[in-house]
């Protein structure tokens, strides 16, 4: 998120600024393909998951438990399954 001022300014020179007026923010992730789909209740799976809006800082799990991440572009995740139930 970014906060930027807004800032006003009529053709006689006269000007009016808010700062942090306005905020943009990032859409949120969304995931779009998963493949392999399955792997081993041991983990060790590597999964690439794409879509769009993936951040460097990221967390992805598998039913709450953390998995490794090795890479993430905004597009593409590579991530190392955890062990399953």
């Amino acid at each position: 998120m970014a906060h930027v001022a807004l800032r006003i300014t009529n053709d006689d020179g006269g000007t009016a600024v808010i700062e942090q007026a306005f905020e943009y923010t990032y859409p949120g992730p969304v995931i779009q393909t998963i493949s392999p789909t399955s792997g081993p209740v041991t983990g060790g799976t590597a999964v690439t998951i794409t879509g769009t809006g993936f951040r460097p800082g990221l967390i992805v799990t598998f039913d709450g438990r953390p998995a490794s991440i090795l890479s993430v572009t905004p597009t593409s995740i590579v991530c190392v399954t955890p062990p399953g139930l």
